[in-house]
């Protein structure tokens, strides 16, 4: 029986996971889109929202140089980084849908060390 999991609510992104494949549908990327065989999955991982602080220190030096403008920490997006044997996917996170993600994390993981 297959599951189907929301990543993402906007623009929405779904997998569905079965017995021996999974199968993404995102709106926001295309070409996360199709159908994937779990044993051809390397790993992944949730990565959480975590601060640039090379840009950050670069906005900081060259605001200084320019006289001002807001400066502040820059932050990277959270996203479930997806390794195949023959591709990689990023599929962007809001922090609301990190909780789902890492189910979905979970699962795949328990799936490929049957």
């Amino acid at each position: 029986m297959d599951y189907t999991y929301k990543i993402r609510n906007k623009p929405i992104a779904t997998l569905t996971l079965g017995e021996k494949k999974f199968e993404i549908v995102d709106s926001a990327e295309p070409k996360n889109n199709g159908i994937y065989i779990i044993k051809n999955l390397k790993s992944i991982e949730v990565v959480e929202k975590k601060t640039d602080w090379l840009v950050t220190t670069l906005s900081f030096v060259v605001s200084i140089f320019t006289g001002g403008g807001p400066t502040g920490p820059f932050r990277n997006q959270a996203y479930l980084n997806i390794e195949l044997s023959n591709k990689s996917l990023k599929i962007w996170l809001p922090e609301e849908n990190l909780s789902s993600a890492k189910k979905i994390e979970q699962l795949l993981n328990e799936n490929t060390l049957d």
